[in-house]
């Protein structure tokens, strides 16, 4: 799915459920093979595919609910298997378990074209939009 569809106006400013809350993550985690460098309070962490940092406060400002709710879910979803949770120099980093299998990707070769395709398609739209 197109990675923002949750913030059309359609939603409004609904909470999210705990279904809305779990694909919100795997939309936000890195994408990229070759990670990303985030830097948060003077503290640059390398976070790779699979991988998200976002503070409590952050989450729970998007899902429409408390830090509280949103802490007692992670630890929900890391007691069940589905992430890993890590607080690194006060960043939170949290690794969605099995990331691959939410991408609909078969295998390793598969997952490197599709990744390149959607580059080029980036690229294009990005070239349309310039054109506008």
């Amino acid at each position: 799915m197109y990675r923002t569809w949750q913030d059309h106006p359609v939603f409004g400013e609904e909470p999210f459920s705990k279904r809305d809350a779990w694909i919100w993550l795997i939309e936000q985690a890195v994408y990229s093979d070759e990670g990303r460098m985030i830097s948060v309070a003077g503290c640059e962490t390398m976070i790779m595919r699979g991988q998200l940092s976002y503070s409590l406060r952050y989450m729970a400002n998007a899902w429409g609910w408390d830090d509280s709710r949103v802490n007692r879910l992670l630890k929900r979803w890391e007691k069940a298997g589905m992430i890993v949770l890590n607080n690194e120099r006060g960043q939170n980093i949290i690794t969605i378990c099995n990331y691959e299998k939410y991408q609909g990707v078969v295998d390793e070769e598969d997952r490197r074209s599709r990744q390149e395709r959607n580059r080029g398609e980036t690229k294009n739209n990005k070239s349309k939009n310039a054109k506008k």
